[in-house]
């Protein structure tokens, strides 16, 4: 959240002749962000003001409302239409000290499940899912599920992708998912199909201490050298929330997107669950602070 726009200058980094202006407004439509720049005729910034405006503080247009009306019952019947499902047990997406970006969650495994089945339908080889924790934006509550609940849990509309990693690299992945906890990290994934430990206060990228794959019921310790498929979402898969390993992959043609959209992907899953049941099982563990 920034109040008024950052600008990035020569004071701020020597040589650089032409202002970067960095303007933020926060997150979920909170507010609205207003920037006035003003350039000269040559089209070099000369001028800049900026300033957030708080949604909750204005009045509704009556007349836009008019307008939107037909549109916003159609969106609300779809809000309101039931997946099918029956969530037992709610299911948090807490931030802070425990977050959905640093730690394992119920929801975190639920999504994930859910990706791994569907890439299987596609790639049978597919053996581990990954969801990055700054892409689970909101809670489920317990009762019916509805469209609308999983739309605001993954609104960003990404499309399922499967990756050819090595354990090696999986490894990688694990060291920047847990590089800074117990800070939060977007990047911070939650898996299926694997389960793994690491000490949080050992150095970055000296972390995981145990990585395991689930082989038909059993798990067994994930080879460096040895090849698996991994399953997860577009945006990952192409080095987002600064997962870079993805990235090489990505550039070294190893990632298909299937072209599924991730909240469809959900909806059917927890459709076929009927009843909803999940919690943490220990997919990801802090070893740090087990009791000695």
């Amino acid at each position: 959240k920034l109040e008024k726009p950052v600008v990035v200058d020569k004071t701020v980094v020597p040589g650089k002749t032409e202002p970067t202006i960095i303007a933020q407004a926060y997150q979920y439509g909170d507010f609205l962000g207003n920037l006035d720049l003003t350039f000269d005729y040559k089209g070099k910034l000369t001028e800049y003001n900026g300033s957030l405006i708080d949604v909750s503080t204005a009045k509704e247009d009556v007349r836009a409302a008019e307008i939107l009306k037909p549109y916003a019952d159609q969106i609300a019947e779809l809000k309101n239409e039931e997946v099918g499902a029956n969530i037992v047990n709610a299911l948090p997406n807490p931030r802070g000290e425990i977050s959905v970006r640093n730690s394992e969650t119920a929801l975190g495994n639920l999504i994930t499940d859910g990706m791994l089945k569907k890439a299987k339908e596609y790639n049978k080889d597919t053996v581990i899912a990954m969801q990055n924790g700054g892409g689970i934006r909101a809670a489920i509550d317990a009762g019916p599920l509805t469209v609308g609940e999983v739309l605001t849990t993954l609104p960003f509309g990404n499309t399922l992708a499967t990756a050819k990693m090595t354990g090696e690299e999986i490894k990688n992945l694990l060291e920047i998912s847990v590089g800074v906890a117990p800070k939060e990290n977007g990047g911070f994934l939650h898996v299926s199909g694997m389960k793994f430990e690491y000490d949080s206060t050992k150095a970055a990228g000296e972390r995981v201490t145990k990585m395991e794959v689930n082989n038909n019921g059993t798990f067994e310790v994930i080879d460096p050298a040895k090849t698996y498929v991994i399953a997860t979402n577009a945006f990952t898969a192409k080095g987002g929330d600064g997962l870079t390993p993805f990235e090489t992959a990505y550039k070294a043609g190893r990632v298909t997107d299937l072209g599924l959209s991730d909240w469809e992907n959900l909806r059917d899953f927890t459709k076929s669950l009927g009843q909803v049941d999940y919690k943490i099982e220990g997919r990801i563990v802090d070893t740090s602070k087990l009791p000695n």
